[in-house]
């Protein structure tokens, strides 16, 4: 779970995949983020759950570690 500072909860680094939604005006619509599960230290597959978006736009697409701890991203596709 990220913290409001960035700082690490429990063990588990204050690390995500967010995917931020903007009309075609760059008017924010929306935010979709999965953070890094419990258990991190494997290998783990990241997906945001699939989203509808009404109108026409774009998707900024980004991972994201604010923690002190290291993370590495693989496979970013």
């Amino acid at each position: 779970m990220i913290g409001p500072t960035g700082t690490p909860q429990g063990n588990r680094p204050t690390a995500y995949l967010r995917a931020v939604f903007f009309n075609s005006a760059d008017t924010y619509l929306s935010t979709s983020q999965v953070n890094i599960p419990a258990g991190a230290g494997v290998w783990q597959q990241l997906a945001l759950a699939p989203v509808t978006v009404a109108a026409d736009g774009y998707v900024v697409v980004y991972v994201a570690n604010e923690s002190p701890m290291d993370v590495f991203f693989d496979d970013v596709e």
